[in-house]
């Protein structure tokens, strides 16, 4: 048996979920059960008060670096004598910009696998780790879908010796190696589930779909900056157009203030590759794709970014304990301290900190003694629907 659900594509405000409810709904299909409740929550972070707006820089491919700091561990007396690690660090220290190294296990055609750095680089990265982090990108360039084996994930994560903080050091929201490509459900659960368990995924920067994402997912986080599958618990983000792709960035980035980019840009992972910005075997640095970086962070800086990684969104989410499977809802109506609903059900009532403040079951009407500002209302009807709800008390 089919059943078809339509859920409401709704936007959001930092940790609170919700304000105006979209106008475009998402058929969501499963063959052969029933759903009780909807299983998919798709958010974006852009509610009529937006959130803090970000940028994310990543390099995918990269283990060059690697190589380099293997082949200078007795000179390097700091990893940031590696040109690439250098320049990221200038860009950091001058504009507090944040950076991850999407990493292979293995380089392509097996020449360099990946092994533990110096004791000493590695304390170096946990110290640095709040701006700098490595993130799993795949087995290498060359995969096939049976390359797609958790234990590269683990075999990654050898780059770091065990010390502590090393946990620090690991982006769990990376993009793998063209989107997921050929990858399954089953293997991105099995991510998840490692240790440390990935959070959720970079999207592509074009229409193809990524991971296990079907065609009304991907369509629209090619909308949207983020889409959240609540039954597999894993969060996606769409990354932006590669650098190498943009032929001008002016207008490339003029694009996201207009209307029809309204819902994505909130979130922007910027991304390039490691060869296209750094040459190992010559020790030099791409000039042309660094000015599109330095454009970037201008731009960001101008408009008010802030240089944050899409996980540390996801850690602030799941933190706050407000997660709930949502129907389209806007019949929540605030007057000074009272809230009225449509419907009789239980309110639940969060401060900005994610605490349960007031709560009340069974009616369609509450009077509070809140004190003004803003709080996350949960509301959840008698036939079972729910709906979270950024309201202003006064």
């Amino acid at each position: 048996m089919k059943q078809l659900l339509y859920i409401t594509i709704r936007k959001y405000m930092n940790i609170t979920f919700g304000s105006k409810a979209a106008d475009r709904t998402i058929n969501l299909r499963k063959k052969s059960i029933v759903w009780a409740s909807l299983i998919l929550f798709v958010f974006s972070l852009n509610a009529q008060n937006p959130p803090q707006k970000i940028m994310h820089f990543s390099f995918d491919d990269s283990y060059n670096f690697l190589i380099d700091l293997k082949a200078k561990k007795n000179s390097y007396k700091s990893i940031f004598e590696n040109p690439l690690l250098g320049k990221l660090k200038s860009y950091h220290d001058t504009y507090g910009a944040v950076f991850s190294l999407y990493c292979f296990t293995y380089s392509p055609g097996a020449a360099w696998n990946i092994e533990p750095l110096p004791i000493a680089f590695a304390e170096e990265l946990v110290k640095n780790s709040d701006w700098l982090k490595l993130g799993f990108h795949g087995k290498n360039s060359g995969y096939s879908a049976a390359d797609w084996r958790v234990q590269y994930y683990y075999d990654f994560q050898k780059v770091l010796p065990d010390i502590e903080g090393r946990e620090k050091c690991f982006d769990l929201v990376p993009r793998l190696s063209s989107f997921g490509v050929n990858s399954t459900l089953v293997y991105c659960d099995s991510l998840r589930d490692a240790t440390p368990g990935l959070l959720g995924f970079l999207t592509a920067d074009d229409t193809r779909n990524s991971y296990y994402l079907n065609t009304d997912q991907s369509y629209y986080i090619n909308h949207n900056d983020s889409l959240y599958d609540a039954e597999n618990k894993l969060y996606f983000f769409r990354s932006e157009w590669r650098l190498e792709g943009v032929k001008s960035m002016v207008p490339f980035l003029a694009q996201y203030l207009t209307p029809t980019y309204a819902n994505r840009c909130n979130v922007m992972p910027i991304f390039t590759h490691e060869y296209g910005v750094y040459n190992s075997k010559l020790g030099l640095l791409d000039k042309g794709l660094f000015q599109k970086i330095d454009t970037c962070i201008t731009w960001a800086i101008q408009n008010n970014y802030k240089f944050d990684y899409p996980m540390n969104i996801v850690k602030k989410r799941i933190s706050t304990g407000i997660n709930s499977s949502v129907i389209n809802s806007d019949f929540i109506i605030v007057r000074g301290k009272t809230i009225s609903s449509k419907k009789i059900g239980s309110f639940n009532i969060f401060n900005m900190s994610g605490a349960l403040v007031l709560q009340q079951k069974n009616v369609s009407s509450i009077n509070t003694n809140l004190s003004s500002g803003i709080y996350a209302l949960q509301f959840i009807g008698i036939d079972g629907g729910s709906m979270f709800e950024k309201i202003i008390i006064k």
